[in-house]
C-alpha cells in the first residue's frame, strides 16, 4: 500500500505538465506526513530516494541523507530547492560545530565543488559565510572565483558593504589595497554612478594617480564626476575645469545640466579661494559664464526657461563677488566681450542671443542685485539702531546722578570743595572724582596714591578692603566688583572731556560688535559711493585711528555728549 501511495505521489508529479509549484508542495507535503507517520524504515531508501530526486522532492531527499549522514549531499538539496536557498547559509554554520573532521572535509569539498553558486544565491551572506565564519583570505576567494568578473564585483561589493556596516561586532576585515584597485576598475565597468561615492568614502586607500589611470581608460559619461574628482585632487585645476565644461555639452535632460552646472559652480568657489590673480579669477567664471550662454542659444526652449533661469541665477549669485558687474554686462549683452577660448577681445555679434534671453539673464542679475541691496540696507538698520540704544543707554548711565556719603575726601579728610582763589593750585584741588560706592576723592590725591599697578578706573578704598580680604581667605587673585567702577569725573579739562568721549565711542563699538556678528557680501565694483564705503571700513576695521575713518554718530547725540560733564 506504501508503494502504491509512494509511486502514485511521485509519477503524478512526473506526469502532469501543468503541475504548479502549489501542487508540488502539497504532493511533496503528503509524501512527507506518510514518512513521518510509517516511518523511513517502512521504505525502500534508495528506491525512494531515486523517486523524491527525479520529482525534486529535496525535503524528502534531505530527509534521507541526514539519516545516511550524507552532510555534504544536503548542501545540493539547497541549492536546488528554489524556495530554501537562502536558508543554505544559516544550515551550514549550525551543521557545522557537529560534524567530525571527516564530515567536514567532505561538506568543505562540496563548497568549493559549488562555490561559485553559492556566492550567486547571496553575495553578501556568502561573504560572511566564506571570510568571517570561515576566515579565509579575501584573496583566495578571488582566486577560486576565477575570470568571473560579475560574481567578483558582487563578492568584492558585499566586502565593503561589511566592512562598512558600523553596526558590525565582528573584527574588520583586512583588505589589500590591490583590492581596492581591482573593485575600482569593476565598479568603473559595472556601475560607474557609485565610483565617486566610494572614492570619497575610501581615498585614504588609494594613490589618486593610479585610479585616475585604470578609470581613463573607459570612456563612459558617467565616469566623467570621478574623473574630474581625481584631477582635482591632483591639483590639475585646469583639466578639472575644462573637462566638465566639456561634459556639460553632452546634456540629455535638463535636469542633468543643472546638476553638471552646480558641480561646476562649486569647483569654480573651491579653486577661486586658491587663485592670488584677479583676472585669472574673473576668466575662470567668465569662461563658465560663456559655456552656459553657447549650450543655451543652441538648444534654448520656452519649456525649459524656468530651468535656465534658475541656472542662470546659481552661477550669477556665485560669480557676482569675483567678477565686475561691467564684465558681466559686456560678456551678455555680446558687445565687445571677452573671447576667453582665444584670450583676445573682439566685438561679438549682437544677434547671436535673442531679446528673450537676454531679458532672462538681466532679470536674474537684478534679483540678485535687489537682495543684495536688501542686505545692507537691513545691516544698515540694525547697526544705525544698536548705536543709537546703546549710546543712549551710556548717556542715562553717565548722567545719573550719585548721592556722596560726605563732603570730605576719603583719602585726605578734607573738603571737598575749598574757597575760590585765583591760584592754579587751588583750581587743581577742587577738582574730585566719584566712585559707584560713593568714596569720593580729590584729583591730586587720587594721581598721588595711584600706583604702576593700580586702576585709576576703581576705588582704590574699596579694592584695598576687598583684595586683602580675598588674600587672608584665599590665594587667588581679587575680583573687582563691578559697582567699584569710577562714574565720572567733576572737572572742566576740555581734553581730558574729550578724551572721555573717545573712550565712550571705543566701548559703543565694541559693544555692537560683540552683539551682532553680520555677514555682509562684500560686492567688488567700481561704484565710490561713500556711505558704503564708510560702512564696510566700520565694519571691517572698527578700531582704525580718526584720521582715516570717524565713528558717525547723529547729530543730536554728538550735541548731547559734548554739552555733558
Amino acid at each position: 500500500m506504501i508503494s502504491v501511495v509512494l509511486e502514485y505521489l511521485c509519477k503524478s508529479v512526473l506526469t502532469s505538465i501543468n503541475d504548479n509549484d502549489d501542487s508540488k508542495d502539497e504532493r511533496e507535503q503528503a509524501l512527507l506526513d506518510v514518512i513521518q507517520a510509517a516511518g523511513l524504515q517502512a521504505f525502500d531508501l534508495d528506491r525512494l530516494l531515486k523517486l523524491a530526486r527525479q520529482a525534486q522532492f529535496w525535503r524528502v531527499c534531505e530527509i534521507i541523507y541526514a539519516e545516511r549522514n550524507e552532510y555534504d549531499l544536503i548542501l545540493e538539496c539547497y541549492l536546488n530547492d528554489r524556495r530554501r536557498k537562502l536558508n543554505l547559509f544559516r544550515y551550514i554554520r549550525t551543521l557545522w560545530p557537529a560534524l567530525n573532521e571527516r564530515e567536514r572535509e567532505k561538506v568543505q569539498k562540496k563548497m568549493m565543488d559549488y562555490f561559485i553558486q553559492i556566492i550567486e544565491t547571496d553575495s553578501f551572506k556568502a561573504f560572511k559565510l566564506f571570510c568571517v565564519f570561515f576566515q579565509m583570505d579575501l584573496g583566495k576567494v578571488l582566486k577560486l572565483i576565477g575570470k568571473n568578473e560579475t560574481t567578483q564585483y558582487e563578492f568584492l561589493k558585499s566586502c565593503f558593504a561589511y566592512s562598512d556596516d558600523t553596526k558590525s561586532s565582528s573584527p574588520p576585515i583586512q583588505i589589500d589595497p590591490s583590492h581596492y584597485l581591482h573593485y575600482i576598475d569593476l565598479l568603473a565597468r559595472y556601475d560607474p554612478s557609485h565610483l565617486l561615492s566610494f572614492l570619497k568614502s575610501k581615498s585614504e586607500h588609494y594613490r589618486e594617480q593610479d585610479v585616475l589611470d585604470i578609470i581613463q581608460k573607459y570612456h563612459a559619461t558617467l565616469l566623467i564626476p570621478s574623473i574630474a574628482y581625481l584631477l582635482e585632487r591632483l591639483g590639475h585645476y585646469t583639466e578639472t575645469f575644462d573637462l566638465l565644461l566639456k561634459s556639460m555639452h553632452s546634456w540629455q535632460t535638463i535636469d542633468q545640466l543643472y546638476q553638471m552646472a552646480l558641480d561646476c559652480v562649486h569647483f569654480c568657489q573651491r579653486t577661486t579661494i586658491k587663485l592670488k590673480n584677479k583676472k585669472e579669477r574673473e576668466d575662470l567664471w567668465l569662461k563658465f559664464l560663456q559655456t552656459i550662454l553657447e549650450i543655451s542659444s543652441k538648444s534654448f526652449d520656452s519649456e525649459q526657461s524656468g530651468a535656465f533661469r534658475r541656472i542662470f541665477g546659481e552661477i550669477l549669485n556665485s560669480m557676482i563677488g569675483y567678477v565686475t558687474l561691467p564684465s558681466i554686462l559686456e560678456l551678455i549683452m555680446g558687445t565687445d566681450a571677452v573671447d576667453i577660448t582665444k584670450g583676445i577681445r573682439k566685438r561679438s555679434d549682437t544677434n547671436i542671443r535673442s531679446t528673450f534671453e537676454i531679458r532672462q539673464l538681466i532679470q536674474s542679475m537684478l534679483e540678485n542685485c535687489s537682495f543684495e541691496l536688501r542686505l545692507l540696507e537691513t545691516t544698515r538698520r540694525l547697526l544705525q539702531r544698536d548705536l543709537n540704544d546703546d549710546i543712549q543707554q551710556m548717556c542715562t548711565m553717565i548722567n545719573r546722578s550719585v548721592p556722596i556719603r560726605m563732603n570730605q575726601c576719603t583719602y585726605c579728610q578734607k573738603l571737598l570743595h575749598q574757597p575760590q582763589q585765583d591760584s592754579n593750585k587751588t583750581k587743581q584741588k577742587n577738582k574730585f572724582v566719584i566712585f559707584a560706592c560713593r568714596h569720593v576723592f580729590h584729583l591730586h590725591c587720587l594721581i598721588e596714591i595711584q600706583t604702576d599697578q593700580s586702576n585709576n578706573n576703581f576705588c582704590p578704598q574699596c579694592t584695598t578692603s576687598q583684595s586683602s580680604s580675598l588674600t587672608s581667605a584665599t590665594n587667588t587673585p581679587p575680583i573687582v566688583r563691578p559697582e567699584l567702577r569710577r562714574l565720572t569725573t567733576v572737572h572742566n579739562d576740555h581734553n581730558e572731556k574729550q578724551l572721555a568721549l573717545n573712550n565712550i565711542q571705543q566701548q559703543v563699538i565694541s559693544t555692537i560688535l560683540e552683539r551682532k556678528r553680520v555677514n555682509v557680501h562684500r560686492l567688488n565694483t567700481n561704484d565710490d559711493d561713500d556711505h558704503q564705503k564708510i560702512l564696510e571700513t566700520s565694519i571691517q576695521n572698527p578700531f582704525l585711528s580718526s584720521t582715516s575713518v570717524s565713528l558717525q554718530l547723529p547729530d543730536k547725540w554728538r550735541e548731547y555728549l559734548s554739552s555733558t560733564e
